[in-house]
């Protein structure tokens, strides 16, 4: 029994150290919160970090995929919106990340649900004239060809659940005002759906190239398919000419070389005996052909006969 005691007491002690340690965690977080909440810089920073995580998480590429800190100009006025995501068909958004959160940390020091309630209608105000802000910057005017929205990342769910609990009509405003508001949540979504839209976009353009290089093939074997057509005929000419000379041979010269021999006309030179052709063209399959062949079966196997060899 006092070895189970032992047991539990030990097992206790380790649970009862792991929930401070939890719970120092806790308050170690709630103090740097406090923190970042309390300095403007930390604040901005923050939002910056949190929105530079959530590109590296979505998968997408610096650079490629989006730009941070990019300057845009337009009528001699310069815009500087936190990031800008390209999206597939050549089109660009702006996402700003400066969320104010002056406020923020009012709601948090709350003690009771009215003084909640009272904090985040403030808050709430406070996101609303940043949303007006962003409005009156109209970033999608400078990046174009882009839809006409700004996303305003607040780089917490939590505090943007705040700010909309504050302001029933918040969100409504928003997309009126052509912004929306994106929690990291929210945001990791769409990027991954841009994301997605970049590798069907890839898939596509690789499709197209294939296509086009099929195309550039077909028309590569046509090209050779008619030189082949024209060597055929040239081919069928050519055994057709041969034939003719054997046969003038056969009938004509040869009957006259023999008679100028028994008149005794002759000379030093032998006639000598000529090889038959073994290598014969092969006809083409017109069943496995575009078209028929140039040329019909009997042309190409003309036959080649064997000169007699000569007797003294």
């Amino acid at each position: 029994m006092n070895v189970d005691r032992a047991t539990s007491f030990e097992s206790l002690s380790k649970t009862t150290s792991r929930l401070m340690e939890l719970q120092d965690r806790s308050i170690s977080e709630t103090e740097r919160l406090n923190r970042i909440l309390g300095r403007e810089k930390d604040r901005g920073s923050w939002g910056e970090n949190q929105l530079e995580n959530i590109f590296r998480l979505s998968g997408m590429e610096p650079y490629i995929d989006y730009m941070t800190q990019l300057t845009v100009s337009q009528d001699a006025k310069n815009v500087r919106p936190d990031a800008v995501v390209r999206l597939p068909g050549r089109g660009n958004f702006a996402i700003d990340s400066k969320a104010p959160l002056a406020d923020y940390d009012t709601y948090l020091a709350a003690e009771t649900p009215e003084q909640q309630a009272e904090a985040a209608k403030v808050f709430a105000a406070t996101v609303k004239r940043h949303i007006q802000q962003l409005t009156s910057k109209s970033y999608y005017d400078y990046i174009k060809p882009s839809p006409d929205f700004v996303a305003c990342f607040i780089p917490s769910d939590n505090v943007l659940s705040t700010a909309l609990s504050g302001d029933q009509d918040l969100w409504n405003f928003a997309v009126r005002s052509k912004v929306l508001l994106c929690g990291p949540s929210s945001l990791m979504g769409m990027l991954w759906s841009v994301a997605y839209g970049w590798r069907q976009s890839q898939l596509q353009e690789n499709a197209q190239e294939i296509m086009d290089l099929s195309e550039t093939l077909h028309q590569r074997i046509s090209v050779a398919y008619g030189h082949f057509h024209e060597l055929s005929r040239s081919l069928g000419t050519t055994v057709k000419s041969y034939n003719k000379l054997v046969d003038s041979m056969e009938s004509r010269l040869l009957v006259t070389i023999r008679t100028m021999e028994t008149k005794g006309v002759k000379s030093k030179a032998d006639i000598k005996e000529v090889d038959a052709l073994v290598e014969l063209p092969h006809d083409p399959n017109p069943d496995k052909w575009p078209v028929a062949p140039a040329l019909p079966l009997t042309t190409l196997e003309a036959e080649i006969v064997e000169l007699p060899r000569e007797t003294e």
